[in-house]
């Protein structure tokens, strides 16, 4: 048997001392947990707008092909709101979000930081990223 350990797609096999082979599986960083949310959630009808605070939104979330919330964030410095349409789905996603764990990064002179993740960071990711999105195909079609 060969005791070289293979790496396998997510998996890592690895050869014991009596040669039988075991199989751990990699855990996902953050990253690729939110990537992987990602692909699975979407956010339409957004309008945009300043308020006291700084920017504010109004936001469809969608699960594939089904609207499962309408988000309100009233830039007043307060959290977004959540009308919930399915809540199941909604609290699968809230559970999957804080699933995800600590978001860890370097800040030159800070150090390292991290932030617990849930589910209003990641609605103003989606949103976010629509807006860059929305912003940067009208820049480019000029």
């Amino acid at each position: 048997m060969n005791k070289r350990k293979k790496q396998l797609h997510t998996d890592t096999a690895k050869t014991t001392k009596d040669d039988s082979t075991v199989v751990v599986k990699k855990e996902k960083n953050w990253f690729e947990k939110i990537t992987e949310l990602k692909t699975k959630y979407s956010v339409k009808d957004i309008l945009t707008f300043r308020g006291h605070e700084g920017i504010g939104y109004n936001a469809s979330l969608y699960f594939g092909d089904k609207k499962i919330a309408f988000i309100i964030n009233d830039a007043s410095g307060g959290q977004s709101y959540i009308e919930e349409e399915n809540i199941k789905a909604v609290k699968e996603l809230a559970l999957a979000c804080e699933n995800v764990g600590l978001v860890r990064w370097s800040v030159p002179g800070l150090g390292d930081i991290g932030l617990h993740y849930d589910i209003r960071l990641f609605i103003y990711d989606l949103v976010c990223n629509y807006d860059n999105k929305k912003r940067t195909k009208k820049k480019v079609s000029k």
